[in-house]
């Protein structure tokens, strides 16, 4: 998502342009767009209530992910965990925007996300997600920083 990197603009313009559409899932993906905008700015909590709005448009696989992502922000790692479990049930249909194609790449992504649940619950089981999606990366560029955190998650395991 535009917001992602910065790009605020770009991202509320999308949700502009989707929210008056007339399908659910583009509606749903305005909401979506709203809530990581929540979510980045810091409002965890509105950002969660914006998610089950969303939901309630669509039942969109991203919006899990964006959603256990709010839930790890709010270190609500219970819940953040069966979103996640959603995920991996429901892996070959992520698709990050409407443009993207639903598939399997979203699954590095999940799984590090599982990690930090799993982390946050004492879950030993964490490592070895931590593995998984390092495994995943294929030789992931050193200045990829959910790698970097991967792997200091796992030195501080030790």
């Amino acid at each position: 998502m535009a917001i992602a990197v910065g790009d605020d603009i770009r991202a509320r313009a999308t949700a502009s342009r989707f929210a008056t559409e007339t399908a659910p899932n583009l509606r749903a993906m305005a909401k979506l767009i709203d809530a990581e905008s929540l979510r980045h700015s810091g409002k965890t909590a509105q950002a969660i209530v914006e998610f089950g709005e969303a939901r309630k448009l669509a039942d969109l696989a991203i919006g899990h992910v964006l959603l256990a992502k709010a839930l790890l922000d709010a270190k609500r790692y219970a819940e953040a965990y069966g979103e996640l479990q959603t995920c991996l049930q429901r892996r070959g249909e992520i698709a990050i925007d409407p443009y993207d194609a639903p598939g399997y790449h979203r699954l590095p992504e999940i799984t590090f996300e599982l990690a930090r649940a799993q982390e946050g619950l004492g879950n030993p089981a964490a490592a070895a997600s931590y593995n998984a999606f390092l495994a995943a990366l294929h030789e992931p560029d050193t200045d990829f920083v959910l790698a970097r955190t991967a792997r200091a998650r796992l030195a501080a395991m030790k």
